[in-house]
């Protein structure tokens, strides 16, 4: 973004009434998202995708609710900005500054590490077609798996992405064919699902560590930066209509169901620049209505769980599946239901997100220490993966695996931590058993 543009968007602050936590909280927002923009290609930096989707969705999303969706919408906040901010925004911060708290320095530079990430590849060339298979039959086959092993197949199925990082940084001569068709694999099973979350994370990881390989300019930048928002505007604009199509019709052709719902609402611009489209847009960034609805609610009519939730996500992060069958699930309706007080109907299933859990437990000041303590935690981690990398450069181009749930807002305490730490036992696995199995070093 340019100075101008930041400037004139600044500016445009003072046509809202925003409160002061709401202007400061915007400013946050573009200010990493400049910090971000600008060292793209730089450096891998997990935590700035971490900090803008946390400021989107639970400083930014709720104040465009509060300024453009009324409480005939059932995703309205129920308590006033001033009450919200109270909390969210000191939560936030404390959260940002966990993140970026001087615990150390790197003691190896991703330059140096690209260096040592590619004389191992050019010793050993064929990893990444290695990885690219094992991921695309781990996708093949994870639905058929027992469900005690699923998330592990679903994890070894990310497993490709990463391979085609080793594939753009070799000299294969049909590595752009050979990407665009595990691309297009992906996106036609996403089309098929009609689940999107993974998708546009992975277009963002993929245009990050692509940005690094292949050194963007910044009208390249700015260009895949503005085709990546228009094709996530897209996806949100028509998942609602494709999903009733795709699990209310029966046997449909998903992929051309799909294209024509986007062909129709790509001409049609009174829909496309509607009121209630733009209102939905606001609603789906918004995660904000259901921490408004928990602040509401607890302790008012449901008491502090203190700590009840967080010990239940560390053991369910700790053990396997395996050995502890009623360990807690993905989804998050008990929960829901419990402090917000609002019952979803049928399968529904809605998280609190690790800030709503956060006041849920511990309130305003307890529940913001704690999000400087996950802060300090991922912090720590990413500091932690840096140490290892000296040893194993590669491991640099698997942080966007090893995060890949960390960075959605909306997710639990527990969905974030059983994300991470399987993903770091499966990566060790690869670390480990490659080089014995293989014979090619990583």
């Amino acid at each position: 973004m340019s100075t101008v543009g930041f400037s004139g968007f600044f500016l445009s602050l003072l046509f809202f009434d925003f409160s002061f936590y709401g202007i400061i909280g915007i400013t946050l927002f573009l200010v990493f998202a400049v910090k971000s923009f600008l060292e793209l290609g730089e450096k891998i930096e997990i935590r700035d995708p971490i900090i803008l989707i946390a400021l989107l969705q639970w400083i930014i999303g709720p104040l465009l609710s509060y300024q453009f969706i009324g409480d005939e919408s059932f995703y309205y906040m129920v308590i006033p900005e001033n009450e919200y901010l109270d909390f969210a925004f000191p939560a936030t911060l404390l959260f940002i500054i966990g993140l970026y708290f001087p615990l150390g320095v790197k003691i190896i530079n991703e330059e140096q590490i690209f260096e040592r990430a590619k004389d191992i590849l050019i010793r050993y060339p064929h990893i990444d077609i290695l990885l690219i298979a094992i991921g695309i039959v781990s996708a093949m086959i994870k639905d058929s798996m027992p469900i005690s092993v699923r998330f592990v197949f679903y994890l070894t199925s990310n497993v490709r992405f990463v391979g085609l990082f080793f594939l753009i940084m070799s000299q294969r001569q049909y590595k752009w064919p050979i990407f665009g068709g595990v691309m297009f694999m992906f996106f036609s099973s996403t089309i098929s699902e009609g689940m999107f979350h993974d998708l546009i994370l992975w277009a963002g990881f993929i245009f990050i560590v692509l940005s690094f390989i292949l050194k963007f300019s910044t009208q390249k930048k700015l260009l895949i930066i503005s085709s990546l928002f228009f094709g996530v505007f897209i996806i949100q604009t028509v998942k609602h209509e494709f999903r009733k199509y795709l699990w209310g019709a029966g046997q449909i052709n998903a992929t051309g169901t799909f294209t024509n719902l986007v062909s129709k609402n790509i001409t049609n611009n009174d829909f496309m620049m509607s009121e209630s489209n733009l209102n939905a847009m606001i609603s789906r960034i918004n995660q904000g209505w259901i921490i408004a609805r928990i602040i509401h609610h607890v302790p008012k009519l449901e008491p502090y769980a203190e700590g009840e939730t967080i010990k239940a996500a560390l053991i369910s992060s700790l053990v396997p599946r395996l050995l502890m069958p009623n360990k807690v699930k993905a989804g998050g309706q008990q929960n829901f239901e419990r402090f917000t007080g609002h019952y979803l109907r049928g399968g529904t299933s809605m998280n609190l997100s690790i800030l709503g859990e956060a006041y849920a437990n511990y309130g305003i000041w307890g529940g913001s220490i704690f999000m400087m303590l996950v802060g300090l935690f991922y912090n720590l981690t990413q500091l932690k993966l840096f140490h290892w990398m000296v040893k194993h450069p590669t491991l640099l181009f698997w942080i966007p695996l090893l995060f890949l749930q960390v960075v959605k807002a909306e997710g639990d305490f527990a969905i974030s931590l059983n994300h991470l730490i399987k993903a770091g036992v499966v990566t060790w696995g690869f670390f480990y058993f490659v080089p014995k199995v293989f014979r090619m070093e990583m």
